[in-house]
């Protein structure tokens, strides 16, 4: 026969002992949450890296280069979307200069096509620095891949990118002084592809025993690249309109928008 218990009422076996009267367990103190801090995300550490590489760019070019391209990808990505912007703009600059030296004539700008042909230019520059260097390293026993040889040619865009922006900003006051500025960003250009050549390759003395290929690759590239720019500038060029402004066109002008204008103002 079931017997209850005096103190809680709960229904005990025969000889069984009710353990309300036990103390009771304290529970195990939680400890708080440990929050991590938040990470900065990628790109944000980029940017914060972009003036110390620099700095240590023009202190130490090779250990900034060489370390850069192991970790510093997109700080590398970010510098060539702000030298395809420069090219782009050095376009518009050159653009722009001819619209206002040439008086009473109207001119269309071909935003379109200044768009692709400075994405192109920017593209085939860091294309081919970085196949140029990834081969001939691997050719000559270099430590570096596909990756790393982008990063480093990334890296170093931002010389040309002040020079091509000074470039467009220099065809307002001198076209010929603006293409030597030009040639200056390219002649920048070969010497960098021959220092990331050599950082790879180990020394001077080993790039010299390879100078032909070197010079042959670097070669092709430059030339490469002009024609392909040439291609693309004329093809600017081909989409320029022009239209003599008289009288009456200023005048046709003015109504049209005025006439816009009214068109927009709701009485």
């Amino acid at each position: 026969m079931s017997k209850f218990c005096m103190y809680c009422g709960k229904a005990l076996e025969e000889g069984a002992v009710c353990d309300c009267q036990q103390p009771v367990q304290q529970q195990p103190v939680q400890q708080p949450v440990q929050v991590a801090p938040a990470k900065p995300s990628p790109v944000g550490e980029a940017f914060k890296n972009m003036f110390p590489f620099i700095k240590s760019y023009f202190t130490n070019p090779k250990e900034a280069v060489l370390n850069g391209a192991k970790s510093n990808l997109i700080l590398a990505i970010i510098f060539v979307a702000i030298f395809a912007s420069a090219f782009i703009i050095g376009k518009l600059f050159g653009v722009l200069d001819t619209a206002f030296a040439v008086e009473g004539v109207k001119m269309s700008i071909p935003f379109i096509q200044i768009l692709l042909t400075g994405i192109i230019d920017a593209s085939l520059w860091v294309g081919l620095s970085t196949l140029v260097l990834f081969v001939i390293a691997k050719m000559f026993g270099g430590n570096i891949n596909f990756k790393e040889a982008f990063t480093a040619v990334g890296l170093q865009t931002f010389v040309p990118t002040v020079l091509i922006l000074l470039s467009g900003i220099s065809a307002f006051i001198d076209t010929t002084f603006a293409s030597y500025i030009f040639n200056l960003a390219i002649i920048v250009w070969t010497v960098t592809m021959a220092f990331d050549i050599i950082n790879y390759i180990g020394s001077v003395t080993e790039v010299g025993k390879k100078f032909i290929a070197t010079l042959a690759a670097i070669g092709i590239a430059i030339g490469f690249f002009s024609f392909i720019s040439g291609k693309l500038d004329l093809w600017i060029a081909e989409n320029i309109k022009f239209k003599s402004i008289s009288y009456e066109d200023v005048l046709e002008d003015y109504a049209d928008d005025l006439a816009d204008a009214f068109e927009d103002f709701d009485f």
